[in-house]
């Protein structure tokens, strides 16, 4: 599905009377699409690694709202684009866990993406998080559409799909769950869905084990602080691909620094 409207813009662009206009709406399609296409095959590999033990976690000990904020980060055009209201509610005091930020930003990403797919223009998708008996419990509800009791048992299978219809017209394949409750489970933390029946909305609730504030480590923010610099580098960027190397030297130049391919 991704590599349809791709290819209809990139013809769109050849058109020598395309108005400036359309132009635009080209390259906003590609995007979009071309963010598609990439989530679907991360997510293919995710799987493949999963099943054959050769995914490596980083952890770190981090504030699960900062896990969070990267998720509605990601999600936030699509949330937008369908008209819905997200609402988060951040605890007073920080929540610690220690887990790979970046696969579990990506679980969240992945539930807050399915909560606006399944949930009609307009809906309310709320976040909240707790501290219960050493646990952090972050719990994403949405008012969608909602899982049939039948299908709540094995809405974690490998290509469970609620509505095939609606999952195939924004191109899901029916495994970021699966993917999610691995992920999940590879940092010592659970998953679990509910849902009151078809039309009454869905719960999904993510228990990870809590550390406390002064077990935390150096912050990702004070580790960054530490790496950067002003000055300009010389980078050598190797690539098979020759485009993929090329652009990237292109994108690094124009942040001043020097490229060596």
């Amino acid at each position: 599905n991704p590599l349809a409207p791709l290819r209809n813009a990139l013809h769109l662009l050849q058109l020598p009377e395309l108005q400036a206009d359309m132009i635009g709406k080209a390259y906003e399609i590609m995007d979009r699409q071309l963010h598609q296409m990439v989530r679907l095959v991360d997510d293919l590999m995710d799987v493949s690694r999963i099943t054959r033990g050769k995914i490596d976690l980083s952890f770190e000990s981090i504030e699960l709202q900062k896990a969070i904020d990267n998720a509605i980060e990601t999600t936030k055009p699509f949330i937008e684009q369908r008209n819905h209201i997200i609402k988060n509610a951040i605890p007073k005091k920080p929540i610690i866990v220690r887990a790979d930020i970046v696969r579990l930003s990506q679980v969240l990403s992945n539930l807050l993406n399915n909560a606006a797919k399944y949930t009609d223009p307009g809906g309310v998708i709320t976040i909240s998080i707790d501290a219960v008996e050493g646990m952090a419990i972050t719990t994403i509800t949405d008012t969608g559409l909602g899982i049939s009791k039948e299908k709540l048992p094995e809405i974690f299978d490998l290509f469970m799909q609620i509505d095939s219809t609606l999952t195939r017209s924004h191109g899901g394949l029916g495994i970021g769950l699966t993917l999610a409750k691995n992920l999940i489970e590879m940092q010592g933390g659970s998953i679990e869905a509910s849902s009151e029946g078809l039309n009454k909305g869905s719960s999904f609730v993510i228990r990870l084990p809590l550390i406390e504030p002064e077990d935390v480590e150096d912050s990702e923010e004070e580790i960054q602080k530490n790496l950067q610099t002003s000055n300009p580098l010389r980078i050598l960027v190797v690539d098979d691909n020759e485009a993929s190397a090329r652009t990237l030297g292109w994108m690094l130049e124009m942040f001043g620094h020097e490229i060596i391919l």
